[in-house]
């Protein structure tokens, strides 16, 4: 990728008065000095392509690098961890007398334990922990349990893992939750001619998916629906949905009401506790979910209506007959946005507490050698981690929902998915071939389902220092853009959405004084901040039926196959990857082992420098 940068800021250590001129300054220095564009003579910008997994990971490793010196530039912040590192150092396994025997390695992960982290102690030991990596550390919004592994009779601290809320869209990642497309999909391009998936493809893939015809009994634990129950589980989604507003008060609506109570809604039920019934709207944020409510709403029963036209006409009972309803029916597409609309409601439901992202997972040194990360990404799946999951989100308030609604919405907590994705490029050897063997010849597994983004593309948080985003923060206040606050609630990636539309602005403001041509500085800023690299995306559903609980299908997860608990994880690792990787040769090991010993602890722990990160 090459392009041009305009004339007003090719000199990239020109001193800037005004803060647009500042902040585009400063997106093409952090390009240049830290994530691998460079400048020629005729003042084009262009990216140095990596090509091998080495050169993306140690690529990948610099942008992170520069990240984490900023998170210490603080001289009270490297004191902190200069104080932590003393404090905590011995809560790792010693590296200078590491043992050499296979017996004597294997005691180290005798009595493996998994903690959730919730007082402040373990928070603040859990914030070093998490240092080790070299990554930059960030407050994750929305729900996050971290939890510290540990092991042995000292129970000395061998990996950690955090789940968080997950982002509400990722292609291939939602079609292995259950949330496939109902799209015919583009296959291929032929000038401008869009080519798109046959029936029988489409039909094919719905069939990989788990979907049958009506009149087949599904296996109990295959986890596959027939096309009435999938069709069923969107009309009761979307009637769920419903029942969630006050329509008892949408009195300006009334045709909502109507419609409403002839889909079966008993109105009286939704009266609100509000006082004298009436819904708030004394403020700016009030009167806005007073009209997110109502269109909410009128898109539900939009959908109810054309999933049920008439009690006469049967619905499709064979996947054939569900493409022909969608993609055949002559109705302009009314019954294709429906059923994409109910599966959007279904997402909504069920992505905020039964659905998780492991953000974070690995091992600790100086045990990364060992396969330790792949132990660590196991126990993510464990009985353990979804009980203290279910525990701590089953008792509360979804904010979002419940600030909507104007009521408390609450339901219990039931981890039926997790996803991820790996950090250096496409492969992954953390999640590789990781398969649990469970009863009645089931298998709980990390598997691999496609790639981020569009040839690797897409904004990264990492690809900005701290420096520039300050200068982000700056101007988005100083130019009063809206809708970018960073508020919870507001919407999914707050620092994205506000880099984005800070960007748009400036190249208004660029082109209207002619620094540039319209949508030049936009295209540019854009693409500077890109993430090079697809990452590899995997998914693990936790029980049979997940995707029959993702979709509303089952209400409750099964329970005939029991999740693992950490002691079965533990030894199951073992046996499948810690004894088969010690016992290739003694020469092997004592390599190994050297090399563990050769570990210089204290300077693989935080604070880092920039001499040290080299």
């Amino acid at each position: 990728m090459m392009l041009t940068i305009p004339k007003r800021w090719r000199n990239l250590n020109q001193e800037f008065a005004r803060i647009e001129d500042k902040l585009i300054q400063s997106v093409l220095n952090d390009a240049v000095v830290t994530n691998g564009w460079s400048i020629d003579k005729e003042y084009n910008i262009h990216r140095c392509e990596r090509q091998s997994t080495i050169e993306r990971k140690t690529s990948s490793q610099k942008i992170l690098n520069a990240r984490v010196i900023e998170q210490f530039a603080d001289p009270a912040d490297e004191l902190k961890f200069r104080q932590m590192r003393e404090k905590y150092t011995s809560r790792f396994v010693p590296a200078h007398d590491f043992p050499g025997k296979v017996d004597e390695i294997t005691k180290i992960f005798r009595s493996v334990k998994i903690t959730p982290v919730e007082s402040d102690g373990q928070k603040d030991l859990y914030r070093f922990l998490r240092h080790t990596w070299r990554l930059p550390f960030n407050t994750t919004p929305g729900r996050t349990l971290s939890f510290i592994v540990t092991a042995g009779e000292e129970q000395k601290a061998i990996g950690i893992f955090s789940l968080a809320s997950p982002a509400m869209w990722m292609a291939s990642r939602d079609e292995h939750l259950g949330y496939e497309k109902l799209d015919r999909l583009e296959i291929s391009k032929s000038g401008n001619r869009k080519n798109y998936e046959d029936k029988q493809s489409w039909v094919q893939r719905w069939k990989r998916c788990g979907m049958l015809e009506d009149g087949k009994h599904p296996h109990p634990l295959s986890g596959k629906y027939t096309v009435s129950e999938f069709i069923g589980s969107l009309n009761f989604t979307l009637l769920e949905r419903i029942k969630q507003f006050p329509v008892f008060c949408f009195k300006d609506r009334p045709d909502l009401i109507q419609r409403a109570t002839k889909h079966g809604i008993k109105v009286k039920d939704t009266k609100p506790s509000w006082l004298n019934g009436i819904e708030p709207s004394s403020t700016k944020t009030q009167r806005e979910r007073i009209k997110k409510r109502r269109r909410i709403t009128e898109k539900c029963l939009d959908a109810l209506d054309a999933l049920n036209p008439s009690p006469h006409s049967p619905g499709p009972n064979s996947i054939e007959s569900l493409y022909d309803l969608l993609h055949d029916s002559g109705d302009n597409g009314v019954a294709l946005k429906a059923m994409k609309y109910g599966l959007r409601e279904a997402k909504t439901k069920r992505i905020s507490g039964d659905i998780a992202e492991l953000v974070i997972c690995g091992a600790l040194p100086p045990l990364n050698k060992l396969r330790v990360g792949k132990l660590v990404a196991m126990l993510a799946l464990s009985k353990e981690t979804q009980m203290a999951w279910n525990k701590k989100y089953s008792n509360s308030d979804s904010k979002i929902a419940s600030d909507l609604a104007g009521k408390a919405i609450r339901k219990k907590a039931n981890l039926s998915s997790i996803s991820t994705t790996g950090l250096y490029g496409a492969s992954n050897a953390q999640y590789s071939r990781v398969r649990i063997p469970l009863t009645l010849g089931q298998t709980l597994r990390w598997e691999m389902v496609g790639l981020t983004g569009k040839a690797g593309k897409g904004p990264s948080n990492l690809m900005l220092s701290s420096k520039t985003w300050a200068h982000i923060k700056s101007y988005s206040e100083t130019s009063k853009i809206e809708g970018v606050s960073g508020k919870f609630g507001e919407g999914t990636s707050a620092r994205i959405r506000r880099m984005k539309s800070v960007f748009s602005h400036l190249d208004e403001h660029s082109s209207m004084h002619g620094y540039a041509k319209p949508g030049e500085v936009n295209r540019l800023l854009n693409s500077l901040v890109e993430n090079p690299f697809s990452r590899s995306v995997h998914v693990a559903n936790l029980s049979p039926n997940s995707v029959r609980y993702n979709l509303n299908i089952d209400s409750e997860l099964s329970n005939q196959v029991t999740t693992p608990s950490v002691e079965t994880i533990v030894e199951f690792w073992k046996q499948r990857w810690l004894m088969p990787f010690l016992s290739r040769s003694s020469e092997f090991r004592q390599q190994i082992v050297r090399e563990i010993r050769s570990i210089d602890l204290r300077s693989s722990l935080p604070p880092f420098t920039g001499d040290v990160m080299n």
